[in-house]
């Protein structure tokens, strides 16, 4: 569980390419009690200085058998993740690099935006790299799409923040 910071959780493929699962911050849970297999298919990094609660297999159990509500939280989470993880590899196979990001730029605004002046969104510790391993694509292409949502003025870009200035259009092109 991070108590605060910024945790990035990914998977490297045999070739060495890394795709972003998911950025994560204050209160999400990374990582989920594993009883089935050995290795984990998931590697995690702290993006800026980080403090996690790192919860053993027993003490999960424990929590479990004691605490009905961590068990209906725990669920929740898991959940959560396995939408989350349907949601990215539904994008990858089915949709163009410019929804992609608006999709992208769309999620993370939702789950990790702060209110900014006149009804703008801003995502802060944010990348161009960051969201090109979200969504298995190359930097500079990505950098191109999020220029062009910016000159469509949807979104404006700062350096490692994106700033959300209209949601409904941002909207619009995820669907293209």
């Amino acid at each position: 569980i991070i108590e605060s910071g910024w945790i990035r959780t990914f998977y490297t493929a045999a070739s060495g390419k890394e795709i972003t699962v998911g950025l994560w911050s204050t209160g999400d849970l990374i990582g989920a009690p594993d009883y089935s297999f050995q290795n984990r298919l998931l590697a995690a990094e702290a993006t800026k200085d980080s403090t996690v609660l790192i919860l053993e297999n027993a003490d999960i159990d424990e929590f479990i058998r004691t605490i009905p509500s961590f068990a209906k939280c725990l669920i929740g989470a898991l959940s959560f993740k396995v939408r989350w993880a349907t949601s990215i590899f539904d994008r990858l196979a089915t949709e163009s690099l410019i929804s992609r990001v608006a999709q992208t730029v769309l999620s993370l605004a939702h789950l990790h935006g702060k209110d900014g002046f006149g009804g703008t969104i801003v995502i802060s510790e944010i990348s161009h790299q960051d969201i090109a391993n979200m969504i298995g694509a190359a930097r500079p292409s990505v950098s191109l799409a999020l220029r062009q949502l910016e000159a469509s003025k949807h979104i404006k870009i700062g350096r490692k923040r994106l700033i959300v200035l209209n949601v409904e259009g941002l909207t619009e092109y995820s669907k293209h």
